[in-house]
């Protein structure tokens, strides 16, 4: 459908996101089959089957092309992996790896063609405990992003997110697809907007597309530390605000974008952090503590042959390398 399309008139990267996670959806209120090389139910006893789950991360998400406008796809995927806590002693909450698949539909039997690839990732998924808690050793431990040699700017965004952009199912988060849009608002921002992107496809030929998601995970549901103590993210007069690692309607968050160019600025490492300040007894300060990050890949395509392009304009090049404002 329009809605599930960007200014190029192909799907929009986050509602690949949003097709994976209606799947599973619907696997999880119409549970009608099994996988085959597994006995194991898909659903039984697996976070689907808790009214709860939500996206925990993605990663090794590859955007290979895009269903046409008004076109039809088909997902299909695989339970790879599966944790869950013991429902008595532990309250059952899950942990669900998936390798999941967006293609077209089949060819007619009598068609030689095989089904067009449009999107694969590898998604996992998480129910929570009867306490509504993630258990500790299901929860994120990555590090966040070390930008400190990267070469590229470093810019922060602030954003206030609306009501409708949280999930109830999801208290106090927002559900990663929602997270992918602020991800993207700031990258467009600091390029030049949507007017500084359409001039560089009439008069440069370039446009830019997502080509890769990986790391991308919700972070410190346990609110289980700081950072960094060293972090330089300190926050000036923020005292009012909670100790709670916590994101809620009309709150101001930052993301955190740092760009590393990669192939003569063809493509585009975008190493992004979801942000919310939370107040430090100890430091007596605010500072900032990750809700999401991400490492979002984007390529430099001719716009009339859609191939990859190094024909970059030099104050791209340069802003992206740190020569812009930050």
């Amino acid at each position: 459908y329009i809605e599930d399309t960007d200014a190029y008139g192909v799907m929009y990267n986050a509602n690949y996101l949003r097709a994976y996670e209606r799947a599973l959806h619907l696997l999880s209120i119409r549970p009608d089959g099994k996988n085959d090389d597994d006995p194991l139910p898909l659903l039984n006893g697996g976070a689907l089957s808790h009214a709860g789950w939500f996206v925990l991360g993605v990663t090794d998400h590859r955007f290979k092309a895009s269903p046409p406008l008004g076109g039809e796809f088909v997902v299909s995927g695989e339970l790879v992996e599966r944790e869950c806590e013991n429902k008595e002693t532990n309250g059952g909450a899950c942990v669900e790896t998936w390798k999941l698949e967006m293609k077209s539909p089949l060819p007619a039997l009598e068609s030689k063609e095989k089904p067009a690839v449009y999107n694969t990732a590898t998604v996992t998924i998480a129910s929570p405990a009867r306490t509504g808690m993630l258990p500790p050793h299901y929860q994120s431990k990555s590090p966040p992003f070390d930008d400190t040699f990267s070469g590229g700017s470093i810019v922060r965004s602030k954003f206030e997110p609306f009501r409708d952009e949280f999930d109830p199912m999801l208290p106090h988060r927002m559900p990663l697809r929602n997270v992918l849009n602020l991800f993207e608002r700031a990258r467009t921002d600091y390029l030049g907007g949507p007017d500084e992107l359409r001039k560089m496809e009439a008069e440069d030929n370039v446009v830019w597309v997502v080509t890769g998601v990986d790391d991308f995970e919700l972070c410190n549901l346990g609110e289980a530390r700081w950072e960094d103590d060293q972090s330089d993210d300190l926050i000036a007069d923020e005292a009012g605000e909670s100790s709670l690692v916590q994101c809620t309607p009309g709150r101001s968050v930052t993301v955190k974008t740092n760009f590393v160019s990669k192939r003569g600025g063809m493509v585009l490492e975008c190493n992004q952090m979801l942000l919310v300040p939370a107040w430090d007894d100890a430091m007596n300060a605010c500072r900032n503590r990750r809700l999401a990050q991400g490492k979002i890949s984007i390529m430099a395509l001719d716009a009339k042959k859609r191939r990859p392009t190094r024909n970059i304009p030099q104050w791209f090049i340069d802003k992206i390398n740190g020569g812009g404002d930050n």
